[in-house]
């Protein structure tokens, strides 16, 4: 299950579909990956979904923030969906970024 949201538009879009501060072409998808990680959150199932390019992240963000276990989902070329797996099995911290 989600739990909390990094990108108010990302959480915009879990809720209502749509969001005036994410390209259009992207909410179906967004949608689609969210719905997901709230019924079935699980590092195992995830790296079944090839379509969305499932990577584990290493390092720093541009914040200096430690990224490390925090997974990718490709959204578009440059766009991803991170977000971190807590213990439990809940999905925390989920964002929207541009790669590039």
């Amino acid at each position: 299950m989600i739990v909390s949201f990094r990108h108010k538009a990302v959480e915009e879009i879990f809720r209502t579909g749509k969001s005036r501060k994410i390209n259009s072409e992207h909410w179906a998808k967004i949608k689609q990956m969210l719905d997901f990680l709230n019924i079935m959150p699980s590092e195992y199932v995830i790296t079944e979904m090839v379509q969305w390019a499932p990577h584990r992240l290493h390092g720093k963000n541009n914040s200096g923030q430690d990224i490390n276990q925090h997974w990718a989902l490709k959204v578009s070329a440059n766009y991803r969906l991170t977000y971190f797996f807590t213990e439990d099995g809940n999905v925390v911290l989920v964002d929207y970024i541009d790669y590039h």
